[in-house]
């Protein structure tokens, strides 16, 4: 969420596993939705890294390492997302990715088909049981 009294910075990723020349259109409109999702919301857009024609399967697709290298580097605070399967369709690897390198480094992931950020979603089952007590 966008910090009190100052812009959260936010870098779009977006991938779509199809041929280049059938996914160019499919891209660019999550691009734009997942822009028009973070802008409501008070973030500015501080990169666009797309991945056309790429497998989820792998995080070695060129504009997610990019993406990686530029999060080490604090080009920005957050990243979104249109769903978790466009960061990984593995599970393992999504989860060890956030670990691995958002945690260290204090940025969110946000998910805009589950309007959260996956620190939210991680917390939640902590969050219900201070609620039953």
């Amino acid at each position: 969420m966008v910090k009190s009294g100052s812009v959260n910075k936010v870098a779009l990723y977006c991938r779509y596993a199809h041929k280049k020349s059938e996914s160019d259109a499919s891209v660019e409109q999550e691009r734009r939705s997942l822009q028009a999702f973070c802008e409501s919301r008070g973030y500015e857009v501080a990169g666009v890294y797309l991945d056309n024609g790429y497998s989820g399967m792998t995080l070695d697709n060129p504009s997610l390492q990019q993406l990686l290298s530029d999060l080490r580097d604090d080009r920005f605070d957050t990243v979104a997302i249109r769903t978790g399967t466009v960061l990984s369709r593995d599970i393992v690897k999504f989860i060890g990715l956030y670990v691995d390198e958002f945690l260290p480094r204090k940025k969110e992931l946000l998910i805009m088909d589950l309007n959260s950020s996956m620190s939210d979603l991680l917390m939640q089952p902590l969050y219900s049981r201070f609620d039953e007590v």
